[in-house]
Formats: structure tokens, sequence, C-alpha cells
């Protein structure tokens, strides 16, 4: 079997999006599975012995799982491989840790339709938390059949500790209601995996603590019992009805926007810059806003057609939370950014934005699972720069005393490593309000490079919001 995405690390996110209380809204009743259109046309190509490529979309309950050899989709995908002998199955896992349906829905063609999927199964109910994502899981359905209409789709619940009352009254958990809803619209088969759990704790079978290390990921034992549920549930899906291609209802949401008009880039006039004396300089430059102006490539050019502004990423485990942050060319050169249009954001190769100005925070740089942004300014002339770098501080999943940091470094023209000309860290907590300026000279083609870095872990991202950056020019040195 040939896995995609390799599964990680159990994370200690992917329900740190949810909220503790349930909304006003009108609750769904809980169902072991819900058949409906079934899974004809994954069965046809299974009973064929063709090859056939399932989707696992979700969060980190989805991403993860003791390094994969626990978690369903291995198992799972594993165990339809030996009922189907004949037919080849691929598999991609498209989870990502602490994303709900509505960063889903943007990533949907990039990371499950560009794998031309069989079969997507679709799970982001504990994400999702207390918002109605309807429009957003409607969007996936909508991209799935308008690329291919002989797609089929199942949606599966997964369980978080804050649900269990809902079960208990026969009822799915708001966000699964608002997922449900939409299943039914469509015809699309719902697996109850998360109520067979729920339903054994509330009956006192099973204790919380042997079905999740936390409030919603999932133990091996846990796993193990979502694994059971799918074996005892997808027979009943693959069993009956005939190979058709699915037909799109009228969307239950106002306004779907299956696909968002492509952004053009506005025209971007920088503020003058003056520095700490009031001295106008002579050129002024500064960062464009991200998905204002500044969309497409991950290189800015300034009027004259050369690069001004351009956007790389670093390794996250390479990014020191020290003055040596980033100081290494090899360790960013050649990396460049992505442009993810459907986000407005630049990324690395992990998909998460490095630098947006999503939110109302202003341009953000920062850190996703993988990577770290880098932000370089490509000195035009040769000569004086005076740089003003600020930020309202560090947005990030939790609240513990994480140090975040911020690197301004020179890179100078042909040389391996740069120089530091600024460094900032704190607490995230404490990391408010910052400034940092200097004075640099620069040869044409050096760069300043600004780089973050954070001690947490891995699966905890953060971003310096509301990141200006004023650069003055004043003239050749007199040196």
């Amino acid at each position: 079997m040939h896995i995609t995405i390799a599964i990680l690390l159990t994370l200690l996110l992917g329900c740190s999006l949810s909220m503790a209380t349930e909304p006003k809204g009108k609750l769904e009743d809980a169902a072991v599975v819900k058949v409906r259109d079934d899974l004809a046309n994954v069965r046809a190509k299974l009973d064929a012995g063709k090859d056939v490529t399932i989707a696992w979309m979700g969060g980190s309950i989805t991403q993860c799982g003791n390094n994969g050899k626990d978690g369903y989709v291995v198992r799972v995908s594993n165990w339809l491989q030996e009922q189907y002998p004949g037919a080849t199955i691929n598999v991609v896992n498209a989870g990502i840790s602490g994303t709900g349906s509505d960063f889903g829905a943007k990533r949907f063609d990039r990371d499950v339709l560009a794998e031309k999927p069989d079969l997507v199964l679709i799970e982001f109910c504990v994400n999702d938390g207390d918002a109605d994502r309807t429009r957003d899981m409607e969007r996936m359905v909508h991209k799935a059949w308008l690329n291919d209409p002989m797609i089929d789709i199942a949606f599966f619940y997964t369980l978080a500790d804050r649900h269990l009352e809902q079960y208990k009254q026969g009822k799915l958990p708001f966000a699964a209601s608002c997922h449900e809803r939409v299943a039914e619209h469509y015809g699309i088969p719902t697996i109850g995996t998360a109520k067979v759990v729920a339903d054994a704790i509330n009956a006192g079978e099973i204790d919380w603590k042997d079905f999740a290390n936390d409030g919603c990921h999932p133990t091996p034992t846990g796993y193990g019992l979502f694994v059971e549920h799918f074996k005892a549930v997808l027979p009943k899906l693959l069993a009956t009805g005939k190979p058709a291609k699915h037909e799109l209802a009228k969307p239950l949401s106002d306004n779907v926007q299956v696909y968002p008009p492509t952004l053009k880039a506005e025209t971007f006039t920088p503020p003058t810059f003056k520095n700490a004396d009031g001295k106008e300089a002579a050129e002024s430059y500064a960062l464009p806003t991200v998905g204002k102006h500044w969309v497409g490539e991950p290189q800015y050019d300034n009027a004259d057609g050369k690069a001004l502004w351009r956007l790389a990423w670093i390794d996250r485990q390479k990014a020191a939370t020290d003055e040596t942050c980033g100081l290494e060319r090899k360790l960013w050169d050649g990396n460049e950014m992505e442009w993810f249009g459907e986000d407005e954001c630049f990324t690395g190769p992990g998909g998460q934005g490095l630098i947006h100005a999503k939110h109302g925070h202003g341009n953000q740089l920062g850190l996703a699972q993988k990577e770290a942004g880098v932000l370089l300014f490509i000195a035009p002339k040769t000569g004086v720069y005076e740089f003003a770098v600020a930020s309202s501080g560090v947005g990030t999943w939790k609240s513990e005393d994480m140090i975040f940091s911020l690197q301004v470094a020179r890179v100078d023209w042909g040389k391996e490593k740069g120089t530091s000309l600024a460094f900032y860290k704190a607490a995230n907590k404490d990391a408010k309000d910052i400034h940092l300026t200097g004075t640099v000279t620069m040869t044409a083609g050096e760069a300043l490079a600004f780089i973050p870095a954070t001690n947490a872990p891995w699966y905890i991202g953060g971003a310096w919001q509301n990141l200006t950056v004023g650069i003055g020019y004043y003239g050749e040195s007199d040196a």
C-alpha cells in the first residue's frame, strides 16, 4: 500500500479550536450509520480489482496516531485491502492538526482532488467546535462532484469529552449536526464512530482515560474502537446500490462560492520613511500587504522589475531562538514559498500559511508545523539603509510561556553566513508592541532577512501579528 502523506506523532492540539459550551441550535439524532446513497462506485472498482484511492480528510485525529500504526487511516485501509485482495488501495492522509472544515474547504483541491480520489472520508466535527460550518462542508461536496461526479464521499464523527452529554441524549453535537444536515441534503453516508464510543463511556463500559490521551485524541485503544466500527459499517455501505454519478443539489447555505474569484494585486505606494531624528529617506520602502498588494508570486518587484522582497521558508527545527537563527544562507536559500490563493497566503511545503494578512491582524509572519517564514528585503542600491520593524505581538494557539523570537539579519553578497542586526525574544504572553530599528550599509543585491522562531512544540504554530517593516535609503556611505 502506498502512503502519500506520512502519519505523524500524536498531537496535543486538534481540539483547541473548540469551545466548552454548546451554542443554541438544532441537534440531529445520532446514529450508528446512515447509508443514504452508499458507496457503490467504490465497491464496483474494488470488485473489478482496479486501483482505488482513498483520501482521509480532517484534523489531528486523522493526521496521526502513534506514528500511524494505531490510527484508523492505516488500519482501516489495510483491512479493506484484505477484503479486496485483487484491488490496489492507495491511501492519502490529508489530515492537518488544528484545522477545521473552513481550511479543509480551501485546501480540498490541493490536498485531496489532486490525488484523484475514488472515496473521500471527512471528519471535522471536533475542530469545528461550536461553529456552523455548513457552507464549508458544502464547498467540499461541490468541489468533489464538479471535479468528478463518480467520487464517493462519507462523513464520520470523532469524539471530544464535551460531546458526551449530547450523545447521552441521543443527539449529535452541534458541529456534527451541521455536517449531518449537509449529508442528508446530498445523500452522503455518515458513520457514527463517535456514537459507539460515547455510548460505551456513558454506559460505564470503558473509562474516558482508556479512550483518549486528553480531551479528544485517542489512545491506541481508542483508535481501535473507531477501527472496529469502520469494519462493522463499511460492508453495509459497500453492499448495496449501483454505480452512478452523484448529482449536486441546490446548496443549503446562501452565497456558496465554490471557487472565489482570483485575487488581483492593488497598487502599493509605501509611506515616507523617517528615522528616529525625523529625517526623511531619499527613497522609502515598506512591506506590501499580502493578499492585497502582494499576490501570486513569492517575489515582489520594484518599478524597474527587480526583486525588492522575497519569501522563503526554513525548516522550523533549524530556526533557533537566539541570534544564530537563520544566519546560514543554505538553511533557506532556494526554499521559495508558494502562493495559496484559496487562503490568500504564502505557504511552505507543509501547506499552511507562513505569511498572510487575514483575520484583521495585518501582515503576519510566522511558523506552521514544519516551517518558519523568511522575509527578505533586497537592497536596490548601494548605500546606507535604516529599518524599523514593529509588531503588536504573537498570535498562537496556546497560552503557556513559550518563547517566540524575531531576527533581523544582514545577508552579505556572496557570503554563506549573515550578521545579526537586531534580535528580540520573549514569552508569547509578553511579546507585545515590539520595535526593532537599525542602520546598515549594503551593496545592491544584498538582503535583510526577517526570521521568526520558537521553542514551542512543533504542533503549535504562531505568527507575529500586525507586522510592519519600513526601510529608508539615505544615500551612499561616506566611509
